[in-house]
């Protein structure tokens, strides 16, 4: 069905689905391979405002532990695709809508595009530093991970595709002690949902992500969807 109409006030009234695509990359993909990192979502996606964002969650969780070795994360905004872009933009104008239990019916948009997200990791431990450069290149560890599965709860599963970017090397020297970081980018590629938010379930597994500020939290916070049906 062809979209015919825009809803009034649209942007405060929709919920999105790319929290849940990003909760499921941590989960699935990168705590599975590296369940002993730490991990912050830090938008500047330096090592001193990752590890400040870090040590102040800690904080208020009343932990003191190390922050290495460190998983920091962001994202670009969601885009088409770069190759058969009219094919992506003519996605944009699908409209679906579905029944729930209680037999209200909602209707979303919907846009085939991609997602960057930017990481940065660090860990004290050269050897481990390597292990993940060598595993990166071979397509095992978090890159062996090339097509995730995403549940949108009363419309089923729906298949994501990864595609990583080659590493770079960032040097850092922190009071005189000196880490060996990489940093890389995984583009994330599928159907993203815009929903009415009259949708809850949605909704629950947008906020169990993301805090009220918009940050996304550390491992301890990661652990798995939390959804009301």
């Amino acid at each position: 069905m062809s979209k015919s109409e825009n809803y009034p006030d649209s942007m405060n009234d929709t919920v999105d689905t790319i929290g849940p695509v990003l909760q499921t990359f941590i989960n699935e993909v990168v705590r599975t391979e590296m369940p002993n990192c730490n991990y912050i979502y830090d938008p500047e996606l330096s090592y001193d405002t990752s590890i400040q964002l870090f040590r102040a969650k800690n904080a208020e969780l009343g932990k003191t532990e190390d922050a290495l070795p460190l998983f920091s994360f962001s994202r670009s905004a969601l885009k088409f695709p770069e190759n058969e872009t009219a094919l992506h933009r003519r996605t944009a104008n699908n409209v679906g809508t579905f029944e729930s239990d209680n037999g209200d019916h909602f209707s979303y948009a919907m846009v085939h595009g991609e997602i960057e997200l930017q990481f940065f990791y660090v860990n004290k431990h050269m050897r481990e530093v390597e292990q993940f450069e060598i595993n990166y290149l071979a397509n095992e560890g978090i890159s062996g991970s090339r097509e995730m599965t995403v549940n949108l709860p009363e419309l089923g599963d729906f298949n994501y595709y990864i595609q990583y970017d080659d590493l770079l090397d960032v040097n850092i020297n922190n009071e005189g002690t000196y880490y060996k970081g990489l940093a890389g980018t995984v583009r994330i590629r599928g159907f993203y949902f815009v929903f009415r938010s009259q949708v809850q379930v949605i909704k629950e597994i947008n906020c169990s992500i993301y805090e009220q500020n918009g940050e996304i939290i550390n491992r301890d916070s990661l652990l798995g969807s939390k959804v009301i049906s």
